[in-house]
């Protein structure tokens, strides 16, 4: 991935993506069996503005921690909303500098736009401590029947091109890479807002949308174990 002023060429859509994305962090961090992270270094890849690790943060405390996203723009908005907190933000899309330094890394929604998939799998797998873990959540993948639909409205309006991967091809890149794969549905137990005429866009219908997030959302569990 290139650097980018906004990930969408809508500022405003660009936006909203933090105040939508929160009941997905809220779950992604209630699904995790990690409990106390005090002693914890996580990375956030693709943090966009920060909110994920700032929520993080006030839920669980860690350590410290590293965001990384291709935006300048929004880096620039993380630091300012997590100054004071243990965390660093860096413009880059790449890991390949930090050696067995995190203890658990995130990403929400990243992986279909990398267009090299095992080359980030083997960089998280460097970047993690033995015995690391990544959690990772993918909605758009081939396997998603609203993935077409996605495909062409991302294609028009997302300044990074999305990338057609199957939840085959993920599994693959990462077993390849030496991790041990899990997965899990990723389930919100929570009522989902729906507004036809805004949700229209990504979801024809009510149903489409509520069996997107029980049936086709996927949360993985990547694991470093020792050899």
């Amino acid at each position: 991935m290139m650097n980018k002023h906004s990930w969408m060429k809508s500022p405003e859509e660009d936006a909203a993506m933090q105040e939508e994305h929160l009941p997905y962090w809220q779950a992604m961090i209630k699904s995790m069996p990690e409990q106390d992270l005090t002693r914890m270094t996580i990375l956030d890849f693709g943090c966009n503005q920060g909110g994920f690790l700032q929520l993080l943060f006030n839920l669980r405390p860690f350590k410290a921690a590293v965001g990384i996203d291709a935006v300048d723009s929004a880096i620039e908005i993380a630091r300012k909303k997590c100054a004071g907190l243990p965390v660093e933000f860096k413009v880059d899309t790449s890991v390949g500098r930090f050696k067995a330094h995190f203890d658990l890394a995130f990403s929400h929604e990243v992986l279909y736009l990398l267009p090299d998939l095992s080359f980030h799998a083997r960089e998280m797998f460097t970047a993690l401590k033995t015995e690391g873990i990544y959690y990772a959540s993918m909605g758009a993948h081939l396997e998603n029947p609203l993935w077409p639909r996605w495909r062409r409205h991302l294609k028009h309006q997302a300044n990074i091109p999305p990338q057609d991967y199957s939840l085959e091809d993920v599994v693959e890149a990462f077993i390849s890479a030496g991790f041990e794969v899990e997965a899990r549905r990723f389930r919100i137990e929570a009522f989902h807002p729906y507004n036809p005429e805004t949700d229209k866009i990504y979801y024809p219908s009510l149903m489409a949308k509520l069996d997107y997030f029980d049936r086709d959302k996927i949360l993985f569990r990547f694991v470093k174990r020792s050899k």
